[in-house]
């Protein structure tokens, strides 16, 4: 299941992640936006932690 980011003020898409097997139950950006966190849904249970800047999943 794909994590998308959207830039909404230049309406388009900034970043796309695809690691989780089924689907995204959850996500949430870190206080200074700087890290996204995703929790994979049961089939994967998975939680990622993405660098935005870089489109880079590093843990």
């Amino acid at each position: 299941a794909p994590v998308i980011i959207w830039n909404f003020e230049e309406k388009k898409q900034r970043a796309s992640y695809e690691i989780h097997k089924a689907k995204v139950e959850d996500m949430c950006f870190t206080c200074n936006s700087t890290y996204l966190v995703s929790l994979g849904g049961k089939d994967d249970g998975n939680i990622i932690v993405w660098d935005v800047a870089n489109s880079l999943a590093i843990c």
